[in-house]
Order: structure tokens, then sequence, then C-alpha cells
């Protein structure tokens, strides 16, 4: 309680890494040091746990999770040191922890007894070896409602014999028995009733007894009465309950009856008095309590002589007491002498750490033993339970509403419902704007260019796509080939020249009626191009998704399918292209039918998006769909108001929580609900504005602008006829155009509105018109190929491509600029000014630098030992082995001494008796284990040297066993891994006897290699991590090369703007390195082996 909750945070982080760190330790030391260390771990996280309940943190969850972290952590300790049937205590003011080692089948009935309760553990259903981690801590974690302010609080926890948590389920037979103390800060008092002064105006003429009324605050808590006879203890009642309802002894009404005998006289030693005690656990509580009326009723009278003869005289079953018969002797019962009463509630609870909420799934109030100052409850698990799935909605109390209804008295409705409703109107405008510009996109054109005697007609439909610059304003140009014929070029531009400013726009449908001189048979091929006559380049070129063309005498349908840019600047810088009709094949390709039908379920299918990305051709239009989406929020909203607050006095099951959101199964019941509930009325609405015709159908409107042509002709009365009955042969079903109008009407009855179908319009025209001849023929006949249209750009496409690869350039130079920025804000963010000074003072206090007992001073190997007898070890301070002597540096962890040898191998000279010795290399590293004094044969060792810690620094170590990393050194690289003695957690004067010890048995000797010592330092002052290592490399030749590497980094930032602005760059750096990356391999993929015979790649 006397830091404040950042130095706690630090604190506890640090205990985490300590308890890490002991794991670690575990392997080396032995159970005693362990011992201590995890006892002074311990009294820490609990002080520190007790400041986070006193300040009531807000990270108290996440602070508990962590806490519970490091009592795992030295769950595995102990897996590793302790023996069986034995257990390890560690009890202090605020924490009380016990692990213990059993077997299975040893542990019915065990009792395990804490500071704040005691558990009694059920039967298990093998012999394998456990763990048995509990704890208790006087206060409760996120104990905020007033029924668990004054608990304590209990853990129990299963571990294998390998430290990992086991989930724990039994039945309702086989449960725990947890027993948990209270703390009262003040005394509950009785509530004495003297019936000589009682009103007798609350005596009726035929009762004679006491009512008392209370209220319950929780359905998952039990309810304890407690009844105290004040002048004869002999004195029995019978107690006549009923909920939500007074009771009547006389009229027999009751839920339950209670006949409280002499041998239920319970006696409380603290206080020292008898006292009958009633408990109505939840169970009961919920079965019979209203959550409209939490009001319980007990009627108090004495038992008269028939009912204490037959209840508490002559009945050997206690239980029997509560199944009284309701006979007419109720109505003689009445009260004569003084009582005291008292309530209170008691409740079992479990933490979810899901939730963060407790919650009382699987566990209840055991009536034996429990009272004021202690709950008894049964628990059949360790661990999470759900709860129920389906809900049901409540009931609107509309009288409430209505005198609620006031804008003072609910300003935040008012204010979101007008809010919403402007919010409509704006957007409401911009759609019936958008919506008469697409009706400018889906006209019908006359084709300019026709001539008078041409009598045969095509209906073209030129899709233009929905990209950024996708229309154009240039002449664009259209020929067909069929089998018998050509179109020649036709101009795609309407005889009414006011009509061509709104052709060919972004994700227009432009339909065009062209008339030819004769069938041009089965067409195979269109070609069209443009001018590029645009006078700014995103207004010359186009992207044309694709084209149909039908015949309307014979109602052929041809596709040509493009999805190209026609741009000097885009794809391949063509204007022109020959699009061949799309067969079956090109139609069901999957790449094509994935990506239409893609676009059509975001721009017709989803109801939101579709407001912005409607197509032309659909009779849905923005308004329809902006109405539908705001009756779906609607009616959504009032969905959910008859969810809100529902059973929220009940227990709440467990669920998924995933940062500040969780999401429990009542929530995803109540959401599937809800979408029922909306579904019949969303659903009639869409279908209702989706299948109203428009008022003037697109066959009409065809119709008319043929007859815009020829006015008058029996052929075209003959094929509007054919027109309309093809129409009634294949269009789907649709409802009159008035039907919309009824359908903004339902808008205000339906609130929602979903998904829709999409609807095809198909029109089949079959004609036989004659135009008369009119005009002279157009200089368009002539067929241009393409190579004589795309010639007469080539040097603006040159321009354009060398503007597009400037830019580019210009681009990657930009992007490449700004990723070194980061790149570099990022690389230097974890140096500090005052690394410099720090490394400094390091080498200063190794004497690394200085004259004497210098480094520079090691020439020979024993000369080794004594700089680390005397430099080193003197850096080291003596009082408190976990620091060095400048006061600030923490040694984190133990510091290691590593040699990496050479294996001995014979010369290759005349003389082949003796050995050779090499530089240290991968394929010469000595990898073996041996006994002291580099003996292979460790049998013949005596049985001191045997049991001897210092053999283990014979024995090789792998670098990942050790968690060593390659060395680069002055004279050659040095691999991880190698011998190591460890300079544990012992005094100064031990360390420096080992080290003469190791001197004697030449752990150092001619086929060493090199000689690293290996430590990291923590400076608490400076925040400031510093890996350090000091190398003597060995030399064939017997000379040292001392060398030393002092690197301090900042690991942690300072929780302030500057932390988060780093955090912020490092995500950035992460997305450039992958898109640099997933380029690059994009790269390779395209130009295969071409890419690494380029030198810059």
């Amino acid at each position: 309680a006397d830091i404040d909750m950042e130095s706690a945070d630090k604190i506890l982080n640090k205990i985490k890494e300590l308890s890490k760190n002991l794991v670690e330790l575990s392997n080396y030391n032995g159970f005693d040091f362990l011992k201590q260390a995890s006892d002074n771990i311990i009294d820490v996280t609990g002080n520190v746990l007790e400041s986070f309940i006193l300040f009531n943190s807000s990270n108290l969850l996440t602070n508990y999770k962590i806490s519970n972290s490091i009592l795992n952590d030295l769950v595995n300790i102990s897996s590793r040191h302790l023996s069986l049937n034995l257990e390890t205590k560690t009890r202090r003011k605020n924490i009380d922890f016990i692990i213990s080692r059993q077997k299975g089948n040893n542990l019915k009935d065990k009792i395990i007894e804490l500071n704040d309760g005691q558990i009694k553990l059920p039967s298990y259903n093998n012999s394998n070896i456990l763990l048995l981690k509990s704890f208790s801590i006087p206060q409760i974690i996120n104990g905020n409602s007033e029924h668990l302010k004054n608990s304590h609080m209990i853990s129990l926890s299963y571990f294998d014999k390998d430290a990992q948590e086991l989930k724990i389920t039994n039945s309702n037979e086989n449960y725990f028995e947890i027993k948990i103390k209270r703390t009262i800060e003040s005394d509950v008092g009785f509530n004495y009733f003297n019936v000589s002064t009682f009103n007798l105006g609350n005596f009726t003429s035929m009762e004679k007894v006491v009512y008392i009324r209370t209220e319950l605050d929780n359905l998952n808590s039990s309810l304890s009465f407690q009844l105290r006879p004040s002048n004869n203890e002999s004195i029995c009642y019978l107690v006549l309950i009923r909920f939500n309802e007074m009771p009547s002894f006389a009229k027999v009404l009751g839920d339950l009856f209670y006949i409280l005998c002499d041998d239920d006289l319970l006696y409380d030693q603290k206080q020292l008095f008898f006292y009958f005690q009633i408990i109505l656990n939840a169970e009961i509580i919920r079965k019979h309590m209203s959550f409209e009326n939490k009001f319980v009723y007990f009627g108090i009278g004495e038992l008269n002589e028939n009912l204490y003869e037959e209840y508490c005289v002559n009945s050997t079953n206690l239980e029997n007491r509560q199944l009284l018969s309701l006979n007419s002797s109720l109505q003689n019962i009445s009260i004569t002498d003084d009582f005291s009463y008292r309530f209170f509630s008691t409740g079992c609870f479990y933490l979810d750490l899901n939730l963060g909420e407790w919650v009382s799934d699987g566990m209840d109030v055991i009536k034996n033993e429990t009272n004021i100052d202690l709950a008894k409850c049964r628990s059949t698990h360790l661990t999470d339970f759900a709860g129920g799935f389906l809900v049901l909605p409540s009931k609107i109390n509309f009288s409430q509403v209505f005198s609620n209804s006031s804008f003072d008295k609910n300003p935040t409705i008012y204010i979101t419902v007008i809010i919403t409703c402007v919010t409509y109107l704006i957007a409401a405008v911009l759609c019936l704007y958008f919506d008469r510009l697409d009706k400018l996109k889906s006209k019908i054109y006359i084709l300019k260019d026709r001539k008078l005697n041409w009598n045969y007609f095509y209906e073209i439909n030129v899709f233009t796509g929905s990209r950024k610059n996708s229309g154009t304003k240039s002449n664009a140009y259209l020929n067909l080939f069929g089998e018998n014929t050509h179109s020649k070029v036709r101009e795609l531009k309407s005889e009414n020249s006011n009509e061509n400013k709104y052709l060919l726009k972004r994700s227009s449908v432009d339909t065009f009626i062209m008339s030819v001189e004769k069938p041009l048979g089965k067409l195979y091929m269109c070609r069209v191009f443009h001018d590029n006559s645009g006078k700014k380049q995103n207004e010359a070129s186009w992207f044309l998704n694709h084209i149909i063309v039908t015949d309307l005498q014979t109602n052929e349908k041809y596709i040509f399918l493009c999805e190209k840019w026609l741009a000097l600047d885009y794809d391949d810088g063509l204007i022109c292209r020959n699009l061949n009709t799309a067969g079956d094949a090109e139609l069901k390709n999957f790449n094509y039918l994935i990506k239409r039908q893609t676009k059509d379920n975001l721009s017709d299918g989803h109801l939101w998006f579709s407001i912005l990305a409607r197509p032309t051709l659909s009779s849905f239009t923005r308004m329809d769909r902006l109405t539908c989406c705001f009756v779906l929020l609607f009616i959504t909203m009032l969905a959910n108001i008859l969810y809100y607050d529902v059973n929220d006095n009940e227990q709440k099951p467990s669920g998924l929580k995933i940062g500040p959101i969780s999401i429990t199964p009542q929530q995803i019941g109540i959401g599937i609900m809800t979408n029922l509930i909306c579904l019949p009325a969303s659903f009639i609405l869409v279908q209702l504005f989706r299948r109203s015709k428009e008022r003037k159908p697109r066959v009409d409107k065809l119709m008319q602008v043929i007859k815009s042509v020829k006015k008058k002709s029996n052929k075209i009365k003959d094929s509007e006829k054919k027109i309309k009955d093809k129409m009634k042969k294949k269009k789907k079903i649709e409802f009159p155009w008035w039907l919309a109008a009824i359908s903004f009407l339902l808008v205000l009855i339906f609130r929602k509105a979903e998904s829709f179908t999409n609807f095809d319009e198909t029109i089949e025209i079959d004609l036989d018109i004659k135009f008369e001849e009119e005009g002279k023929q157009n200089k368009n006949d002539l067929i241009f190929e393409p190579d004589e249209i795309e010639n007469n750009h080539n040097s603006k496409r040159e321009t354009y491509s060398k503007e597009k690869k400037a830019k580019s350039v210009l681009r990657e130079i930009l992007c490449y600029c700004i990723f070194l920025g980061i790149l570099f804000i990022v690389s230097y963010s974890n140096k500090d000014v005052n690394s410099f000074n720090y490394q400094n003072n390091l080498k200063k206090l190794f004497r690394v630098s200085t004259q004497s007992n210098g480094l520079d001073q090691v020439v020979r190997t024993s000369d080794i030992y004594s700089w680390i007898r005397n430099s080193f070890i003197n850096g080291i301070n003596a009082k408190d082995r976990n620091y060095l002597n400048d006061q600030v540096s923490y040694i984190i962890g133990n510091p290691i001494i590593r040699q990496l040898r050479v294996v001995k191998e014979k010369c290759k000279t005349l003389d082949n008796s003796k050995y050779c010795f090499h530089d240290y290399d991968f394929f010469n590293q000595d990898k073996n284990s041996y006994g002291l004094k580099w003996s292979l044969n460790i049998s013949e060792l005596k049985e001191n040297e045997k049991n001897s810690y210092l053999l283990d620094s014979f024995s090789y170590k792998n670098s990942d066993k050790i968690e060593t990393y390659p060395y680069f050194g002055k004279y050659s690289t040095y691999f991880g891994g190698g011998y190591v003695y460890i300079l544990k957690d012992q005094s100064l004067v031990k360390t420096i006897e080992d080290l003469k010890t190791l001197e004697i048995l030449e752990w150092i000797d001619s086929q060493t290699r090199v000689v690293l010592i290996e430590f990291s330092l923590f400076n608490v002052n400076l925040n400031l991590f510093a890996y350090c290592t000091i190398v003597f490399e060995v030399l064939p030749t017997g000379n040292i090369l001392p060398s030393s590497r002092f690197e301090p980094v900042v690991l942690y930032e300072a929780e302030n703007s500057t932390k988060y602005m780093i955090l912020i760059f490092n995500v950035i750096l992460i997305v450039f390195i992958s898109f640099f990356m997933i380029k690059a391999i994009l790269l390779i993929i395209k130009t295969k082996l071409e890419y690494f015979k380029k030198f810059w790649n």
C-alpha cells in the first residue's frame, strides 16, 4: 500500500522475469536455494497483489493473471525437486501458498488447510503423479459487489508431473468441499422482538403469529435465517416461508414449512449463545422467486403440544420435519415469548478469468457449518463452465415508457432519433441526385452514321468499368464482323448531339440501336477503338468491361469480353482491341466467374455498399436501398430493446473474451433471436421494392425509340406485340409499379431490410422494320486496321511511357527515402545518450583499459585465472552478489565462463608420436565429455571426484541448452556451446577457491582456443541493459589475444508518447519490409532465372 500503481506494475513484471530465471536455474541448483528464492518471490507477489486490490487497479485482473503465472513457475520448479507425498509451504500475512506432490488415488478426503479456509478433496480416477497448487489471500479479486467484498479468496489447481495444468470436472456426487472465511467489519446484530410491546393491531382475529419480510439482492446466493430464543431455549418453533406474497397459518398458505426442535439448536462459540438456523440455497430461491418481486416472508409461531409431540419427540428422521402435513392444527399456532432474529446471504462463486467476473456455475452452499463467519461450498469443478443459450424477450412496460417519454427525461433518445432522421434526409437528397444520373447513363440511343435504306437492327450494350478514370471523352468507334459481312466503322455517338455528353461515363451501361444494310451473319469479332482525343490523359483513356450485341430480329446474343484499358499509358498501351465472341468456356472460366460474382454481390447484393455502387440497370434505386437500410437500423434497435437488461440478476455464463470484447452464449442467442424477429418484415419490404417494375419499363423505352424513327408502321405494332408476348414468357415474377409506393407506406410499419436477390432483365425483340433513306453515306465506311490506328499514336505512347517511368522512379525514390528514415528511427531508438559513458564505466570497473591487472597484461593461460580473480571478481559486490560494485548494475542470471577446445591430432611429421593442435574451426571442435583433468575414462575417477560439481565443467553442452550464440572474435569465429563453469550464487571466497581448483585441474590447457566470460546487466537508473563478453583467444602458439565487448541497449521504453510513436514506426517498418519482400518474390516468379543475372538484384 506504500507504493504507487506504476511502481507496482514494474515490480510485478520484474518478479515475473525472476521467476522465469529461477525455472532455468532449477536445473543447476539445489532445492534449499530454490525454496529460499521462491519464498521471497511469493512474499513480494502477495504484497504487490494486496496493493493492486487496495488501490482497486483498473488492470487488477491482468495483474492477477501475471501473479498466477508466477506461482505456476514455482510449480514448475517443484516438479523437478519435490518428492512424492511431500509439500512445501510459504505462509505470509498477505498470501498462503502450498505445493504438494501426491498420487491421484491417495487424494480422497485429503484436507488442505490454508489461512483463509480449507479444501477437502474428492477421489481421483487414476494413480498418476499430481502436483497440487493451492493458495489463499485475505482479499477478493474484482470483488466490487456487496455480497463479495467481505470474502477471502481460495485457489486450487491440479498439475501433471510435467507441471501442465489439468482440467478437473467431477460429478455431483464426487465434489470438492471448500470452506471460505469471511471478514465482517461490523457485528451484524440480531433484531430483538418483544412480544409484550408488539403492536396488537398486527394480530388478526384468527392469528397470533409474527410475519417478517426480507428482500433478496442476489438470486445466486443462499439466504440464512437465524432465530435466537430470548428466555427459554426449550421453546420450539414452526416457520412458514412464502416467496413474493404474505403467508398465512390460518389459510395454510406457504411454499416451505420448517419445524425447529430442541436438537436443531446450534451453539455460537464466539458469542456464546444458542440459535436456530434455516438456510435457503440458491436453487430453492430461483425455483420459487419471481424477478419482479424479490421479497421473502417468514411466518414465526411456537409449536403447540400436539405438533411438538408429533415432530420433535416421536420423529426420528430430522428431514421429515420439513414435510409437514398441512391440517387445521396450524390455526392454533401463536407466539408468546420474545426472540431475536437476523438475515444474511451466503454465496459460492468462482472467478471466470475470461469474463473477469465471479460466477456460480457448478457451485452450491452446503448448509452444515455455514454461518456468518464461514461459507462452506460444494464445487464439481476447478475450471470454467458455460451457461444458457436461448433467451426469451422481456415484456415492455408501456405505461413506464409513456410516463418517461418527455424530452427532459430522455434527451439521448430524442437526439439520436433526430440525428438519424436528419442524416437520412441529407442522404436521400444525394441518392435522388445520383438516381437521376443513373437514368441518364442507361438511356437508349440511336447510333449516328446510319443510312436511309438500312433496315436490319442490332442492340449494342457497352459496359464501361467502375475503376478510377474508367470513362472517356475521346471519340470511340466500333466495327462488328460477321460471317456474311461487317458493319463498317460506326462511331458510338447518338444522333442527338445533346445526349453525347452522357455517353461512356464511369460505371455506365450505354445502349445503342444500330441499323445495317443486311444481316451480318453469325458475329465472330468486334473491333473497338478510340482516337485519344480527350483533353487530359485521364479523359482520353477508357476501361471497357464488355460489349453485348443482340440481333433484334433473331434475338441471338453475342458477348465480347475485354476487361482491359484502351489507353496509351495503361496495360500494353493499345487503344484498339479486336474482341472475339466469348464462348461457353470463357464465360464459365473460374477467374471470370469469381470476379463477376464478387462484383455483383458487392454492388447489388450488399444492402449498405450497394447505395454507393448500385448497378445502373437495376430497378432497385439508391433511394429504395437507403430507405431499407434506415428501416433496418430502426427495427434492429426496436428488437434489441426487447432484450435490454434481460435477466440481469441471473448468473452469467462463461464465454469468450478478447481484450475489452466479450461474447457469451447468451449474447449469441439474443443475436439469433433478433434476426429471426426481423426477418419476415425485412424480406417482405425488400421484395416489394426489388420486384416492383419501373413505371416505364425498359422495353417500352426501346419501342418509343424505334417509333421515333418511323412514327407509323404496322410492322412496329406487330413487333411490339411480339415483344410483350416474349416478355411475359421470359420475365421473372414482377409486381406492378405502384407497389413501390405501397412499400414506402410499409416503411412506417416495418423497420428492417436485408439482402436481396439479383434480377436480370432480358429484352427480346423480333423486328422487321425499314427506315426510310435519309442522309448520305458516312466516311467511316472504311475498315481501319489496328496497326494503322496504333501507328498514328506511337509518339504519344512513347511520351506517356517515359512520363509513367519517371513518375514510377520518383515514387520509388520517395518510398525508399521514407523507408530509410523509418529504419534509422527504429534502429537508433534503442540507443541512449548514456550508453557511451556506461560502457566506459564498465570497462574501468573490470580494468579492461587500465595498465595494472588490465586485459592487455594477460599473455599466458595462468594470467587468465589471475585476471578473473583480481579484476573480474572484484567488480562484483561482495555483500550482494546480484549487483556489481557500482551499486546500480543488476546482474541478470549467473555469469558463465565458457571455453571452446580443439581435438588432439597426431602430427603429420616423421615423428608421429607427438600431438599437434591447430586453429579452431567447426570440424576440429572437441565435443566430448571428460572427467577431472580431462580424463576420458570417467569410471576411474575417485568417489569424491565423481560427486564434485566441478565435474560438470568438463562436460560439453550444446548452445541450445546454455543459450549461447556464435561470437566473432579478432582471430577467429567461435560457435555456441562449449565447456562451462557457472558462477553460482555463493560467496566470492568460494568462487575464488573453485577457480584455484580449476587451475590445478588444468581446465585451460593447450587444447583451449578461446575462453569467454559472458554475463548480462541491467542498470535501473539509466534503464539500460548490457550484454557483456570478455574474450581470451588462445592462439596455437600459446599467445593470448584478449578483447572485450560491452553492448548497452534500451529494451524497455519509458511510458510516454515516444514509446507509442516508436511502436507505430516498428509496425510501419514491418509493413514496408513485407511489401518489399512480396514485390521481390513476384518479380522472381515473373522473370525467373533472369532476375539473378542482373547485378543490382
